[in-house]
């Protein structure tokens, strides 16, 4: 057996490196010079003469040789930006190897166990990295190669937890491709997956009850296969509900977490990334407020169109707005009265359910004078004698307003771009209809007089 003339390393026979140090076991001559043999003693006497052009002849073809080999060092360092030196980055933007031109050098990298404490290095002519402490006793040395502004080097055996194999990183400020994201990383079988790399994330429905989908057809094919998405870190669901501008955090996890690749044949999978955080944005929401800003015009519109096409009615039509009897004559003093918005209030949103409840609602009161002759009016010509008079007081109104992401309004029960309205009837006097219709729905909602905006 033999030993390493540098770092006492133990070497195989043969070898012509020291494995841990790189240190050359046999000295290579720089160049073979040519051997002459006399053809007669007779001109032995010329080779003194000649010594110094043979010396000369030497000197020149050494000098040629060198320059040749710093030529070729030069334009390795040039292809590849000064070889090793510089800063390295992962795929995800994050410096990882930095290899300074003094011999000094830091790492950040997990996946490479690698000591980042006061630690130097150096390399060789076989693409070996050499690293050491500040005492210059040497770690296990690493091989490196350099292709197109890619660092492929391999993990040292540092640590207990080291991951081996050839680990790949970019030089910082160069292009570096992004279309493979999914990076493997140690043996063959451990794989590094981007989880969120062509995850599609909607929103649907109406704030303040968005529900989120989840689609991963366009990720990878081991994101595909390994990964689930979940809201909660600590079990697998996606059924919440959100409000416009609210962060919504998506969580990945391995679907088989306990896969560690340290048997034959099986994979090891880690997630680069495990949570993301989404923000909602352009949906309809449901208004909890009338502000001035607000575009009610098409909603006015709508309203006195629902307005006259309930209140058109023709003579003899029998018992309208619930007169108890007689035939209609005609309509007096119809007059509009005071408008009211409603808004479920925040602790009732859990159990808010739009096929049973109203979210919100607005409301257009008015009264009215009824004109109705009773069963025994004589008929004079065309004309009916009115003998009974009836005040009626109602309301229209529209539930479950929404307005959408560009500043529109809807509205309609249970679709709002419906745009329904409906009204009610109340026999008995305005205030009657204000209590019954607003003032007692204070318990579960937030009332307010919107007169102004509704004229």
């Amino acid at each position: 057996m033999k030993f390493c003339g540098k770092c006492g390393t133990q070497m195989n026979e043969g070898a012509k490196f020291c494995r841990s140090c790189g240190t050359a076991t046999v000295k290579q001559p720089l160049y073979q010079s040519t051997q002459f043999t006399p053809v007669s003693r007779r001109v032995n006497h010329l080779k003194k003469r000649s010594n110094k052009k043979v010396i000369g002849i030497i000197t020149c073809a050494t000098v040629a040789l060198i320059l040749i080999i710093g030529s070729i060092s030069v334009f390795n360092g040039s292809r590849n930006q000064n070889g090793i030196v510089g800063s390295w980055i992962n795929s995800n933007g994050e410096v990882c190897l930095v290899f300074n031109k003094d011999g000094s050098f830091q790492a950040t990298n997990k996946q490479i166990a690698i000591p980042t404490d006061s630690i130097n290095y150096k390399t060789t002519q076989n693409q070996t990295v050499i690293f050491s402490d500040i005492y210059g006793h040497p770690y296990e040395p690493a091989q490196y190669r350099i292709k197109e502004n890619t660092l492929y080097i391999q993990a040292t055996r540092y640590g207990i937890d080291s991951a081996f194999g050839e680990f790949e990183f970019y030089r910082e400020g160069s292009k570096k491709s992004n279309s493979n994201n999914n990076q493997n990383f140690g043996n063959d079988n451990s794989v590094y997956i981007d989880p969120f790399d062509g995850l599609v994330v909607e929103f649907d429905g109406i704030s303040p009850f968005c529900t989120v989908s989840i689609n991963n057809a366009k990720c990878s094919q081991d994101a595909q296969l390994n990964v689930e998405y979940s809201l909660s870190p600590n079990e697998i669901t996606i059924d919440k509900k959100f409000a416009i501008d609210e962060e919504v955090k998506i969580y990945a996890s391995l679907k088989n977490p306990n896969s560690t690749g340290t048997t034959l044949n099986e994979t090891s999978y880690t997630l680069i990334e495990t949570e993301r955080t989404f923000i909602i944005k352009d949906v309809p929401k449901y208004i909890t407020e009338i502000t001035p800003d607000m575009d009610f015009t098409q909603f006015k519109r709508e309203v006195e169109d629902y307005l006259t096409s309930i209140t058109a009615w023709a003579q003899g039509d029998y018992c309208v707005f619930s007169t108890p009897r007689g035939l209609f004559v005609e309509s007096l003093d119809l007059a509009k009265n005071d408008s009211y918005f409603q808004a479920i209030k925040l602790n009732l949103y859990d159990g808010f359910d739009k096929n049973k409840d109203y979210f919100n609602r607005i409301d257009i009161t008015y009264s009215i004078v009824i004109a109705n002759t009773d069963s025994n009016t004589h008929r004079h010509g065309d004309l009916y004698i009115a003998e009974l008079y009836f005040n009626r007081y109602f309301t229209i109104y529209a539930t479950n307003i929404v307005q959408y992401p560009d500043g529109k309004i809807g509205w309609g029960g249970n679709d709002p771009a419906s745009l329904s309205f409906d009204h009610y009837v109340n026999v008995n006097s305005m205030d009657d209809l204000v209590n019954e219709n607003f003032t007692s729905k204070k318990a579960d909602y937030n009332v307010a007089t919107v007169t102004d905006i509704f004229k």
